[in-house]
């Protein structure tokens, strides 16, 4: 005959499996995915960087999964994508947490003389109106609009003031929060970060788009992974932020993975302290 076993032993047993079953606590939470929608142009499509961002998470152990979704097309202003009502759409039927809005680099600025007539380069007052269209979609939907504040052009440094006055302009006045891109790449760049962009000048390179990626995550959850992840792999996005087959793998040196951590929390402290909690989504 098999022995009872005693009373202190059954009712420990009792208690982890009813934690096994509820997950108790943080754990529960942890186990719910983080959802981002992620709009905007090349900017925010090039290098898969937001398949870059799940893949940050990948390496945070005890961070939640983070599934994304991006709607982009080369040179689209946020004003195109209102028109078009894609956004609008996707952010009704998607239970997103958080939609993340990038505008077209130029706000507007102009390169030549006849660029401000160009509707495609976009403008401020019309980045402002498209930002609380959107925001205005996002909260009713149940998420939290964010703003990716983009960098200057490598040969127009002098513009990231505007940029910066600009996106915290929109993000003050609709409501929504700031990932500070732009602050974190001069950060790095200080720090002796080379190759942030590809031969144009514009367009970030695997470095820029893993700074990027680095950026969006500390930011919208609120994490570092440690050590910094110096070898990142995700599904590779097309244009209009398809997933296709093939597969983007991302590797940075882990001296310069330090240094983009290193800006990239120093960006944030330096916006909180501006800002309050312009660049805190969970506040």
């Amino acid at each position: 005959m098999i022995a009872r076993l005693p009373h202190w032993i059954r009712w420990l047993a009792l208690v982890v499996l009813l934690g096994g079953a509820t997950g108790f606590g943080r754990e529960t939470k942890a186990l719910a995915p983080l959802r981002i929608l992620f709009v905007g142009n090349s900017y925010t499509y090039f290098n898969s960087m937001p398949e870059l961002v799940a893949a940050v998470g990948r390496h945070d152990r005890g961070a939640p999964r983070i599934e994304v979704a991006v709607i982009s097309g080369p040179g689209l202003t946020l004003s195109q994508h209102v028109q078009h009502g894609r956004v609008q759409a996707e952010i009704r039927r998607g239970k997103w947490d958080y939609v993340v809005l990038q505008e077209q680099s130029l706000l507007g600025m102009p390169v030549s003389p006849d660029e401000f007539a160009d509707p495609s380069q976009g403008s401020p007052t019309a980045f402002l109106d498209a930002v609380g269209a959107l925001s205005r979609a996002a909260k009713q939907a149940g998420a939290t609009p964010v703003l990716f504040n983009t960098w200057a052009r490598r040969e127009r440094p002098q513009t990231q003031a505007f940029l910066d006055a600009s996106y915290v302009q929109a993000a003050q006045r609709h409501g929504a929060k700031l990932v500070p891109v732009g602050t974190a790449w001069q950060l790095a760049s200080a720090q002796g970060v080379d190759g942030l962009f590809e031969p144009d000048g514009s367009h970030p390179s695997a470095v820029g788009s893993y700074l990027v990626a680095s950026a969006m995550y500390r930011t919208l959850v609120g994490r570092e992974p440690k050590p910094a992840p110096t070898r990142l792999a995700s599904p590779r996005l097309s244009s209009t932020g398809k997933p296709l087959q093939q597969r983007d793998r991302v590797e940075v040196p882990a001296k310069t993975s330090r240094q983009i951590w290193r800006g990239v929390v120093e960006s944030l402290k330096r916006c909180r302290e501006r800002f309050g909690t312009l660049c805190q989504p969970g506040a």
